[in-house]
């Protein structure tokens, strides 16, 4: 199955099971030398269209960002910095584009999770580096791709599993939310204490949108199977759900619907 989807704004595709933004740097990255020696102009002018259109829809989304307008103000230039958006896709981090912003109260670098919610583009998550050296998250209660802690363990027979990104923790607390109500889950395992993503075992489910989760509570602990679904870019429902208890108990967390 596909990684969850990849911050302002985690459409679904929960932690995708795919970068949705590789298109883009695949045309200024994967292919820049031989675009331009096939197709010259032509393929730089597509290239640029492509940075355009992302830029202007962030400038767009960050707009009214309670952190830029406190430290940037009203945004005067917003540029990309296509070079170094290029070395973050090569470095693993396919979804996260650095801008350069002035406005009427400071300068700055914006390193943002930009993606593609199919109608056009909007920030998950970012970071704001002032000129004058400050740092601030650019979403309340999230922390930078580097600061965050990897929200997967490892599968067992696995010697090391895939650190969990930015977009898959915001997932994560999408999802946990979507279930905080959940009677059948508060009374298995209590008061949730840890709710954890796991790429590798979320990857081997044969549903496209059934996401695996650990989950420790206060009264037990188990591995959550999740039939996941983003409504919006700040939401997540679960249709249907499997809570396998670490005493091997199965509970279904919708009775109506199982998970199979």
């Amino acid at each position: 199955m596909s990684n969850p989807p990849d911050i302002f704004a985690p459409q679904p595709r929960p932690p995708e099971k795919s970068s949705n933004t590789c298109l883009i740097l695949g045309l200024v990255f994967g292919g820049f030398g031989g675009f331009i020696l096939l197709c010259g102009g032509c393929c730089f002018g597509t290239m640029y269209f492509a940075f355009g259109e992302l830029e202007q829809q962030t400038r767009a989304t960050l707009t009214d960002n309670e952190v830029i307008k406190d430290h940037i103000g009203q945004i005067q230039t917003f540029e990309i910095d296509s070079m170094a958006s290029i070395q973050k896709s090569a470095a693993g981090e396919e979804d996260t584009f650095v801008f350069h912003a002035t406005g009427d109260k400071g300068s700055g670098t914006i390193e943002a999770v930009v993606l593609d919610a199919g109608d056009g583009f909007y920030v998950e998550s970012g970071q704001l580096k002032m000129s004058t050296g400050e740092v601030y998250e650019l979403i309340e209660g999230t922390e930078s791709p580097a600061e965050t802690e990897p929200m997967t363990e490892e599968a067992p027979g696995s010697p090391e599993a895939p650190a969990a990104s930015a977009a898959d923790d915001q997932f994560v607390v999408k999802v946990q939310a979507a279930l905080s109500g959940n009677a059948v889950l508060a009374e298995s395992v209590g008061d949730i204490q840890s709710f954890k993503y796991d790429i590798v075992q979320s990857t081997n489910e044969p549903g496209d949108n059934v996401y695996v989760f650990l989950v420790t509570g206060s009264k037990a602990s188990g591995k959550l199977r999740a039939e996941c679904i983003t409504d919006t870019p700040q939401t997540e429902s679960v249709s249907s759900a499997e809570l396998i208890l670490d005493d091997g108990q199965s509970v279904q967390l919708f009775p109506d619907m199982p998970l199979p």
